[in-house]
């Protein structure tokens, strides 16, 4: 009888240890960082940006490395831009969308203002198959275009 009560006392003071060692764990766990404190993964930089979607574009186009830097200045200060409206709008998707699609017009017309003809039809291409893609997405359809 005693072994029997010692038995269960045991256990119970054992499971009580557990108990209070998992609610500690649990209790002490770091908070998640600040969304402007997370880091992001090496190969996806900000919303918007399209990293090396650039540089592949970039060889599309043919641009030489002076046009292929400038093309890149573009895109940093517009995508810049577009961060600091998203960051700013409060939420307001009317305005993001209204504002933001000002700042991709900018953007557009000083890319084709450096290019030159043949690198204009380029470019227009590559924005015909990313406003493609972008409908796709929003279809909640596969990349072919069949839904």
């Amino acid at each position: 009888m005693k072994r029997l009560l010692f038995l269960a006392m045991f256990s119970c003071s054992l499971f009580s240890a557990s108990c209070g060692t998992a609610q500690k764990a649990t209790t002490e766990v770091a908070p998640a960082p600040a969304v402007e404190e997370r880091q992001r993964p090496a190969n996806r930089g900000e919303r918007g940006d399209r990293g090396g979607n650039l540089d592949a574009e970039i060889a599309e186009l043919g641009l030489s490395e002076a046009e292929a830097k400038t093309y890149k200045e573009i895109n940093e200060r517009y995508r810049k831009q577009l961060g600091e409206l998203r960051r700013n709008s409060g939420g307001d998707r009317q305005k993001m969308a209204a504002e933001g699609g000002k700042i991709r017009a900018a953007q557009e017309r000083e890319i084709i203002e450096m290019l030159s003809d043949a690198q204009r039809e380029k470019y227009n291409a590559i924005l015909e198959k990313r406003k493609t893609q972008m409908r796709n997405r929003q279809r909640g359809g596969r990349p072919g275009g069949k839904s």
